[in-house]
């Protein structure tokens, strides 16, 4: 297997091809090539819409009436910084593994370094297949909305800019939402589950085997381990606030509850569970196994020095001494014992709230609108 730089592995994939184009033509910096690329999507699919004079529609909703597409523009400009940004900070954790378990440098590469660059570039087996079912789904969801343009006013109560009445918004959003779906979303998701997954794997091993010990009196709250709550954390964040942008526009344009409004809300719970719940399970997993190691070390200090006691073999200074390591000891495994199971869950759970809420409330009032509708015309 030929040696690949980390550059080359987050540039192999499909969604960051044309970020590699401009990288060969000198701009070196992701945030340009990033910038570039999102805004001649939004060039492209601005003169579309100019084309076919569709910046306001009376039937429907133009361009500018039409709040999803900014939603995407959003999500197109952030995200990809955000996992790349990931990437880099996940090869810096050597310094918080060696806190836990004084990781040696070639164990860093070999388990983590190595694993992490070989499933973003796509050099494994699994890797390339659970990118194959990403994208798989992605394209799914590119051919429904491809199917539903077709007929405006049927597969959605009205028309839209990028329907098939307006072709050159058609022809252009095709481009752009199968880059979106079924490139950058799918590449996103991949190299996210990568990074993550190769430190909780590492995370796993390590306490299988006794070579790691969690701190409770770690300053980071966590044991020691929240740097791995933190590159949990720090993507979820972003993409639970740009798919409920994304899903309020979908709500605003459809107006009533149907396939894709429902699509939506299962978006933002896929975000949630894919993002943040499983791999957090796993991390739970590891505190769980680690926490009631250090409780067994502790009763067993605990029960040495409770047997001293029975049989009376201490006095003056050496009793006192005993009595409080005893007390100690319970203090400890008290603080281990209140090491959090879901970290950042008062966060996420936060973050979620404040996504739906817009959604939600113009969704209620769409159904109150209808209800009254109803009524008014059996009156």
């Amino acid at each position: 297997m030929s040696k690949m730089t980390l550059s080359e592995a987050f540039y192999r994939h499909p969604a960051f091809w044309p970020h590699w184009l401009i990288k060969k033509m000198g701009l070196k910096k992701f945030w340009i090539q990033n910038s570039i690329v999102g805004l001649l999507f939004i060039v492209i699919l601005t003169w579309c819409a100019w084309w076919d004079g569709a910046f306001r529609i009376h039937n429907g909703y133009g361009y500018l009436q039409h709040p999803g597409i900014f939603g995407w523009y959003a999500i197109q400009l952030i995200m990809p910084l955000t996992i790349i940004n990931l990437f880099i900070k996940s090869l810096k954790t050597k310094q918080n593994w060696t806190n836990l378990n004084q990781i040696l440098e070639e164990d860093f590469y070999s388990e983590i370094y190595k694993p992490t660059k070989e499933f973003v570039g796509l050099k494994t087996k699994n890797s390339r297949k659970i990118f194959a079912l990403l994208f798989t789904v992605g394209f799914a969801g590119f051919a429904w909305n491809t199917f539903q343009n077709l007929y405006p006013g049927v597969q959605a109560p009205l028309d839209f800019w990028d329907s098939i009445n307006f072709k050159a918004g058609y022809l252009g959003t095709r481009i752009n939402k199968f880059y979106m779906h079924a490139l950058l979303l799918p590449s996103i998701l991949h190299i996210f589950g990568g990074i993550v997954y190769t430190q909780l794997k590492y995370l796993r091993l390590k306490s299988i085997n006794d070579q790691l010990r969690i701190s409770p009196f770690d300053p980071d709250g966590c044991g020691g381990l929240a740097f791995l709550a933190d590159l949990i954390m720090s993507p979820t964040i972003f993409a639970i606030m740009l798919s409920g942008g994304a899903y309020y526009g979908v709500i605003y344009t459809h107006r009533t509850i149907d396939i894709s409004t429902a699509m939506g809300s299962l978006v933002i719970g896929f975000v949630f569970v894919a993002f943040y719940f499983l791999p957090t399970m796993q991390l739970r997993k590891a505190i769980i196994l680690l926490r009631n190691k250090e409780n067994k070390i502790i009763h067993e200090q605990q029960n040495y020095y409770y047997n001293l006691l029975l049989e009376r073999k201490l006095y003056g200074d050496k009793l006192n001494e005993a009595l409080n390591y005893i007390e100690y000891f319970d203090k400890t495994g008290d603080k281990i014992n209140r090491l959090p199971l879901w970290p950042h869950i008062s966060r996420i759970v936060g973050t979620i709230g404040v996504a739906v809420t817009l959604p939600l409330a113009t969704n209620s009032i769409n159904l109150l609108i209808s209800l009254a509708k109803v009524f008014s015309g059996q009156n």
